[in-house]
């Protein structure tokens, strides 16, 4: 067996794992190709539109505001990069599938860990490369568009872009690929398997949160990376590559000539460039940092890898099962104790949501966005957008549990649960609504602490009862159509491409409708009663009308 074709085989576990089950490897190739090249493009030409309406552009003006593009290009970077290699975890490193079926034929354990190692870097690679190639290419071109400049220092701004941005993509793979090959050489292989999937879901939800902070938090001028220090040690690492960029563009774009300007912006040029000029040394020196930095990182990654590897054979046929793991079943005045298809419901709905790879991505994505959106916004006074953050964190959440029973547990076994249908769908379908409204309410608890810090807790509890109702009715709105929840996959409806953003936009409507209600009802006892009963009493109607016969 060529190691070319061991090459193409892990190259292929990259794509068709646990996260796409029933999708060819084309397709998903396919969609991550487009994402690649359209998201890029349009986040590209938007940022580059203050370039074309400047007037007067000169080069301390280019300098300083392309240090905000830069900084917002090398986070996303980072983050997605961070993010496709934690989705691929799995298939980073040998698996005990792996051992189980190459262990046995006549091949070299050394021909098989380079293979290996072959196809995480190729694969790597390619991401880093297709992420970052569009903004390499059109960016400077757009940026120094009205700037008197030979079009020969294209090909150096272009290389300057491209360098800052696949560093730090390759600092977001490493960091990733480190922790993973730490983990394994610490616990140990068994250990390892107990306890991946946490690791997995914890920094998948971190850099996701962070990924979708980026257009608020870093879409401004990065004042602050001509700062001594920055203002969060998350941000060194933006810092570390973004200053590359202006370490070396910059030093090319203050060396054009300046037009002819008016007196104030004449002024303001003048300020720019001697702002410029005094961080250009502590960008030389965090240029310098974040490539030993990364160096260092994809190095102790690598030996990690190469160590750890080489102990395949004493990796386990799966996971040892711990004593006393079995989930018990738990006790609920909700009357799931003597109904057993209810229980079923909802501990296949736990177990589903928590311990599957793509339904727990779907809870983890829905998450880490309500929680994103509610850092955007912060805290604040009781008025209309404080209180329609929680319905729009619920319904985030709950958009995610309606996205995972939608999709099959396990589709090769779907049959068996069309051999096994009683009349008990009913009983089953009521479990998982359980099991919905424990999430959304998981979600409204988090906000209570500081919502009751903001506001006092009698106000903060009454809207976490509003809360509460809501989310009922919106986990009753979610399991509408949905007769065979875990079942079978339904795929999206073909009117969503066309009404879909017409009614998402209509249900943020009614989501800030409803909060400035809340806010008339909150002030008398009476009001804060009736309404919670409405939304649960539409809930309890929604619940009647889409049951299944």
């Amino acid at each position: 067996m060529g190691s070319d074709v061991l090459v193409r085989h892990f190259l292929a576990q990259f794509f068709e794992n646990d996260l796409s089950p029933d999708s060819d490897r084309h397709q998903v190739l396919a969609v991550a190709a487009a994402a690649l090249v359209t998201i890029p493009l349009f986040v590209t030409v938007f940022m580059s539109l203050k370039y074309l309406m400047r007037p007067f552009q000169a080069s301390g003006w280019t300098e300083t505001t392309a240090m905000g593009d830069e900084v917002a290009f090398c986070a996303a970077s980072l983050l997605v990069m961070a993010a496709i290699t934690l989705l691929s975890w799995d298939a980073l490193a040998l698996t005990p599938r792996d051992a189980a079926i190459l262990g046995v034929l006549p091949v070299p354990q050394r021909t098989v860990v380079r293979a290996k190692l072959t196809a995480l870097l190729l694969f790597a690679s390619a991401f880093a490369i297709a992420l970052n190639a569009v903004p390499s290419l059109l960016h400077p071109l757009f940026m120094t568009a009205q700037l008197p400049m030979n079009p020969a220092l294209l090909i150096p701004l272009t290389a300057a872009h491209a360098l800052s941005t696949i560093m730090a993509a390759l600092f977001g793979f490493s960091a990733v690929l480190a922790v993973r090959e730490s983990a394994v050489a610490l616990l140990g292989p068994a250990r390892f398997h107990r306890v991946s999937a946490r690791i997995r879901s914890t920094l998948l939800f971190a850099v996701l949160v962070l990924l979708a902070l980026v257009p608020v938090r870093l879409s401004d001028s990065a004042s602050w990376m001509f700062e001594p220090s920055p203002r969060t040690v998350l941000l060194r690492p933006v810092q570390w590559f973004a200053a590359g960029h202006g370490a070396l563009a910059g030093r090319l774009l203050d060396g054009l000539p300046r037009p002819d300007l008016p007196p104030a912006l004449e002024a303001e040029e003048t300020r720019l460039t001697s702002r410029y000029r005094a961080a250009l040394p502590r960008f030389t020196a965090a240029a310098i940092e974040g490539a030993a930095i990364v160096t260092i990182t994809l190095t102790l990654s690598l030996v990690l890898y190469l160590r750890n590897a080489r102990q395949l054979h004493l990796l386990e046929e799966g996971p040892p099962r711990r004593p006393g793991a079995r989930l018990r079943a738990p006790f609920s005045p909700m009357g799931i104790r003597r109904n057993v298809a209810r229980r079923a419901g909802l501990l296949f709905a736990s177990r589903t949501l928590f311990r599957g790879s793509l339904h727990r991505v779907f809870v983890i994505v829905a998450v880490a966005t309500g929680l994103a959106l509610s850092i955007a916004i912060g805290r604040g006074p009781v008025q209309t957008l404080t209180l329609a953050l929680q319905t729009l964190f619920a319904g985030a959440v709950v958009a995610g549990f309606r996205t995972a029973i939608r999709t099959a547990a396990d589709y090769r076994a779907a049959w068996l649960f069309d051999v096994a249908s009683t009349c008990r769908a009913g009983d089953f379908r009521g479990g998982i609504r359980i099991a919905g409204i424990l999430l959304m309410t998981g979600a409204i608890g988090v906000l209570l602490p500081v919502q009751a810090n903001e506001w006092g807790w009698r106000i903060a509890v009454r809207h976490a009862v509003n809360g509460l109702a809501i989310g009922w009715l919106m986990v009753e709105a979610a399991m509408v159509d949905v007769h065979r929840p875990f079942v079978e996959s339904l795929p999206p409806s073909d009117g969503v491409n066309t009404v879909g953003v017409a009614l998402g936009g209509a249900t943020v409507i009614a989501i800030f409708i409803a909060a400035q209600i809340e806010l008339v009802t909150l002030a008398t006892s009476a009001a804060a009663v009736l309404y919670p009963l409405t939304f649960c009493l539409a809930a309890f109607i929604v619940r009647r009308v889409s049951a299944p016969s």
